[in-house]
């Protein structure tokens, strides 16, 4: 499936319906700002999303869950100002260098869904501290059973208090990691 960045479709569409078509197309859906409806395919793979620009008209959540997305495919969400929530669940091109890259384009996140995300390491945790307005993060069946990843939930909910780390369990045994002994 094709994951790239298509200018003409940005232009013609603007930033926030061109990334809701990009999204919806590949089996995602989209939460529209101030609405509760989620846009996304039907039974017989046709979705209602206007074709031409609309004022005013701005994604606030998008759910990908699911997605077979690349790293390369978050080009298509630049420039969405008012897009706070976000799921990538059970994606596995989903790693510590993708999200350092939605770390930095999606910096008015609110809410993140990594949940069985098993490509993701402490180092790449660790970035979610570029997200000031991040209330909350879904790393359930996550990779979350290292001593490593676990102190990593752990620095990100002493950065920011406010932070909700689910799908970690601190008090689960970790896996011992070989140490390397001279």
């Amino acid at each position: 499936m094709n994951f790239r960045y298509v200018s003409q479709r940005h232009q013609v569409l603007g930033p926030n319906l061109a990334s809701a078509h990009f999204i919806v197309f590949r089996g995602g859906a989209v939460r529209f700002e101030g609405g509760t409806k989620w846009v996304k395919k039907d039974e017989d793979d046709e979705y209602d999303l206007p074709t031409r620009k609309v004022p005013g008209m701005e994604v606030e959540a998008i759910d990908a869950s699911n997605v077979d997305l690349r790293y390369g495919a978050l080009k298509n969400f630049v420039n969405l100002e008012k897009l706070k929530w976000i799921s990538f669940a059970n994606n596995a091109n989903v790693d510590d260098w993708f999200l350092d890259t939605v770390c930095g384009e999606m910096s008015r996140l609110e809410y993140l869904d990594l949940s069985g995300c098993k490509n993701l390491t402490h180092k790449g945790l660790i970035v979610l501290s570029r997200l000031p307005n991040l209330k909350a993060v879904n790393l359930q069946d996550a990779s979350t059973d290292t001593i490593e990843f676990r102190l990593a939930c752990l620095s990100l909910e002493e950065w920011n208090p406010r932070i909700e780390v689910k799908g970690v369990n601190h008090d689960v045994p970790v896996k011992q990691t070989e140490s390397v002994t001279s």
